[in-house]
Protein backbone atom coordinates (compact mmCIF):
# COMPACT_ATOMS: atom_id res chain seq x y z
CA UNK A 1 0.00 0.00 0.00
CA UNK A 2 2.79 2.27 1.00
CA UNK A 3 4.29 2.09 -2.87
CA UNK A 4 1.28 3.24 -4.18
CA UNK A 5 0.51 6.69 -2.21
CA UNK A 6 2.56 8.43 -4.78
CA UNK A 7 0.63 7.50 -7.56
CA UNK A 8 -3.23 7.98 -5.46
CA UNK A 9 -1.42 11.64 -4.66
CA UNK A 10 -0.76 12.18 -7.97
CA UNK A 11 -4.27 11.17 -9.24
CA UNK A 12 -5.96 13.32 -6.56
CA UNK A 13 -4.23 15.79 -7.36
CA UNK A 14 -5.17 15.66 -11.07
CA UNK A 15 -8.60 15.28 -10.80
CA UNK A 16 -9.07 18.22 -7.87
CA UNK A 17 -7.78 20.82 -11.29
CA UNK A 18 -11.39 20.98 -12.79
CA UNK A 19 -15.10 20.54 -11.41
CA UNK A 20 -15.50 17.28 -12.51
CA UNK A 21 -12.43 15.82 -11.37
CA UNK A 22 -13.47 16.99 -8.24
CA UNK A 23 -16.70 15.19 -8.42
CA UNK A 24 -15.36 12.21 -9.48
CA UNK A 25 -12.53 12.56 -6.47
CA UNK A 26 -15.46 13.12 -4.19
CA UNK A 27 -16.99 10.00 -6.04
CA UNK A 28 -13.98 7.57 -5.55
CA UNK A 29 -13.26 8.40 -1.75
CA UNK A 30 -16.60 8.07 -0.92
CA UNK A 31 -17.32 4.61 -2.31
CA UNK A 32 -13.66 3.38 -0.83
CA UNK A 33 -15.12 4.73 2.71
CA UNK A 34 -18.26 2.94 2.46
CA UNK A 35 -16.64 -0.11 1.18
CA UNK A 36 -13.70 -0.28 4.03
CA UNK A 37 -16.78 -0.05 5.91
CA UNK A 38 -18.92 -2.93 4.28
CA UNK A 39 -15.67 -5.18 4.63
CA UNK A 40 -15.71 -4.98 8.23
CA UNK A 41 -19.20 -5.51 8.10
CA UNK A 42 -19.37 -8.56 10.73
CA UNK A 43 -18.93 -5.64 13.32
CA UNK A 44 -22.14 -3.59 12.51
CA UNK A 45 -25.62 -3.71 13.63
CA UNK A 46 -28.70 -4.50 10.79
CA UNK A 47 -29.65 -0.53 10.57
CA UNK A 48 -26.31 -0.04 10.30
CA UNK A 49 -25.52 -2.11 7.29
CA UNK A 50 -28.99 -1.01 6.26
CA UNK A 51 -27.91 2.72 5.89
CA UNK A 52 -24.26 1.76 4.77
CA UNK A 53 -25.78 0.15 1.38
CA UNK A 54 -28.76 2.89 0.94
CA UNK A 55 -25.52 5.32 0.78
CA UNK A 56 -23.46 2.77 -1.38
CA UNK A 57 -26.59 2.67 -3.45
CA UNK A 58 -28.07 6.30 -3.70
CA UNK A 59 -24.47 8.16 -3.70
CA UNK A 60 -23.27 7.62 -7.35
CA UNK A 61 -26.69 8.42 -8.10
CA UNK A 62 -26.12 12.02 -6.60
CA UNK A 63 -22.89 12.17 -7.99
CA UNK A 64 -24.36 11.65 -11.27
CA UNK A 65 -26.97 14.23 -11.45
CA UNK A 66 -24.84 16.96 -10.20
CA UNK A 67 -22.48 16.52 -12.93
CA UNK A 68 -25.68 16.08 -15.11
CA UNK A 69 -26.37 19.61 -14.11
CA UNK A 70 -22.77 20.62 -14.33
CA UNK A 71 -23.07 19.54 -17.99
CA UNK A 72 -26.36 21.22 -18.82
CA UNK A 73 -26.33 24.18 -16.40
CA UNK A 74 -22.90 25.43 -16.32
CA UNK A 75 -20.63 23.80 -19.14
CA UNK A 76 -18.36 26.87 -19.68
CA UNK A 77 -17.10 26.44 -15.98
CA UNK A 78 -15.93 23.34 -16.22
CA UNK A 79 -12.41 23.96 -17.37
CA UNK A 80 -9.63 25.33 -15.50
CA UNK A 81 -6.93 27.23 -17.29
CA UNK A 82 -4.45 24.17 -17.12
CA UNK A 83 -6.83 22.10 -19.52
CA UNK A 84 -6.17 24.35 -22.34
CA UNK A 85 -3.00 24.59 -24.65
CA UNK A 86 -2.57 28.63 -23.69
CA UNK A 87 -4.25 30.54 -20.75
CA UNK A 88 -5.25 33.23 -23.29
CA UNK A 89 -7.81 30.87 -25.19
CA UNK A 90 -9.33 30.43 -21.26
CA UNK A 91 -9.74 33.77 -21.00
CA UNK A 92 -11.65 34.14 -24.64
CA UNK A 93 -13.89 31.29 -24.08
CA UNK A 94 -14.68 33.07 -20.61
CA UNK A 95 -15.42 36.00 -22.16
CA UNK A 96 -16.94 34.82 -25.20
CA UNK A 97 -19.61 32.74 -23.02
CA UNK A 98 -19.80 35.42 -20.77
CA UNK A 99 -20.88 38.02 -23.35
CA UNK A 100 -17.85 40.70 -22.13
CA UNK A 101 -15.78 40.14 -25.23
CA UNK A 102 -16.57 41.69 -28.70
CA UNK A 103 -17.42 38.81 -31.17
CA UNK A 104 -14.67 38.09 -33.20
CA UNK A 105 -16.19 35.83 -36.32
CA UNK A 106 -13.59 32.83 -37.23
CA UNK A 107 -11.97 32.35 -40.47
CA UNK A 108 -12.94 29.28 -42.15
CA UNK A 109 -10.26 26.72 -43.75
CA UNK A 110 -11.29 24.19 -45.81
CA UNK A 111 -9.26 21.40 -47.20
CA UNK A 112 -9.93 18.42 -49.49
CA UNK A 113 -11.22 15.96 -47.04
CA UNK A 114 -12.15 18.58 -43.94
CA UNK A 115 -13.49 21.91 -43.24
CA UNK A 116 -13.16 24.37 -39.85
CA UNK A 117 -16.38 25.13 -38.77
CA UNK A 118 -17.33 28.55 -37.19
CA UNK A 119 -18.46 27.45 -33.57
CA UNK A 120 -22.36 28.23 -32.32
CA UNK A 121 -23.55 29.32 -29.82
CA UNK A 122 -23.78 27.54 -26.66
CA UNK A 123 -27.14 26.20 -26.05
CA UNK A 124 -27.66 28.78 -23.03
CA UNK A 125 -26.06 31.41 -24.26
CA UNK A 126 -28.58 33.49 -26.48
CA UNK A 127 -27.27 33.55 -30.29
CA UNK A 128 -25.20 36.50 -31.79
CA UNK A 129 -27.09 38.23 -34.10
CA UNK A 130 -25.21 38.48 -37.70
CA UNK A 131 -22.93 41.49 -38.86
CA UNK A 132 -25.59 44.06 -40.67
CA UNK A 133 -28.37 46.26 -40.96
CA UNK A 134 -32.10 45.47 -38.66
CA UNK A 135 -35.52 46.98 -39.03
CA UNK A 136 -37.71 46.85 -36.67
CA UNK A 137 -40.80 49.59 -37.92
CA UNK A 138 -39.23 52.65 -37.92
CA UNK A 139 -36.46 51.62 -36.05
CA UNK A 140 -32.85 51.19 -37.62
CA UNK A 141 -30.17 49.10 -35.92
CA UNK A 142 -26.49 48.11 -37.00
CA UNK A 143 -24.49 45.13 -35.82
CA UNK A 144 -20.55 45.59 -36.27
CA UNK A 145 -18.53 43.11 -37.09
CA UNK A 146 -16.68 42.84 -33.82
CA UNK A 147 -20.63 41.84 -32.42
CA UNK A 148 -21.53 45.22 -31.09
CA UNK A 149 -24.89 46.29 -31.39
CA UNK A 150 -26.26 49.99 -31.89
CA UNK A 151 -29.34 52.00 -32.74
CA UNK A 152 -28.81 54.44 -35.56
CA UNK A 153 -31.92 55.83 -35.66
CA UNK A 154 -35.65 56.13 -33.84
CA UNK A 155 -38.79 58.16 -35.16
CA UNK A 156 -38.88 61.31 -33.40
CA UNK A 157 -35.26 61.06 -32.22
CA UNK A 158 -31.98 63.07 -33.45
CA UNK A 159 -30.18 60.13 -35.66
CA UNK A 160 -27.08 59.75 -33.49
CA UNK A 161 -25.87 55.90 -32.51
CA UNK A 162 -26.59 54.60 -29.23
CA UNK A 163 -24.82 50.98 -28.33
CA UNK A 164 -27.30 48.43 -26.94
CA UNK A 165 -26.49 45.07 -25.05
CA UNK A 166 -29.42 43.07 -27.32
CA UNK A 167 -31.21 44.12 -30.40
CA UNK A 168 -35.38 43.67 -30.19
CA UNK A 169 -36.44 40.44 -31.30
CA UNK A 170 -38.93 41.92 -33.18
CA UNK A 171 -36.16 43.12 -35.80
CA UNK A 172 -35.24 41.81 -39.15
CA UNK A 173 -32.52 41.99 -41.32
CA UNK A 174 -32.01 43.79 -44.20
CA UNK A 175 -29.32 43.83 -46.70
CA UNK A 176 -27.19 47.56 -47.02
CA UNK A 177 -28.17 48.54 -50.59
CA UNK A 178 -31.73 48.43 -49.21
CA UNK A 179 -31.33 51.49 -46.38
CA UNK A 180 -30.25 54.89 -47.05
CA UNK A 181 -27.59 56.49 -47.67
CA UNK A 182 -27.58 58.42 -44.05
CA UNK A 183 -27.40 55.21 -42.59
CA UNK A 184 -24.84 53.38 -44.57
CA UNK A 185 -22.36 56.54 -43.73
CA UNK A 186 -23.71 55.69 -39.61
CA UNK A 187 -22.29 52.49 -40.22
CA UNK A 188 -19.38 52.95 -41.79
CA UNK A 189 -18.16 55.65 -38.62
CA UNK A 190 -19.02 52.95 -36.55
CA UNK A 191 -16.96 50.21 -38.12
CA UNK A 192 -14.38 52.78 -38.57
CA UNK A 193 -14.38 53.72 -34.69
CA UNK A 194 -15.41 50.72 -33.02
Amino acid sequence: MRDRSPTLARTATVLSRNPLGLLALCLIVGEAIAGLFLMAAADLQPLERQLLCFFVVVYPVVVVAAIYRLISRHHTRLYAPADFRDERCFLEVLQFTEGIAPYVPTRAIVGEDFALISPTPAANVSPRAEPGFYLDGDDAYYVTRRGQMFLLRRAGEPHTPHELRTLPASCRRVHRHECDRELRAMADAIETTA
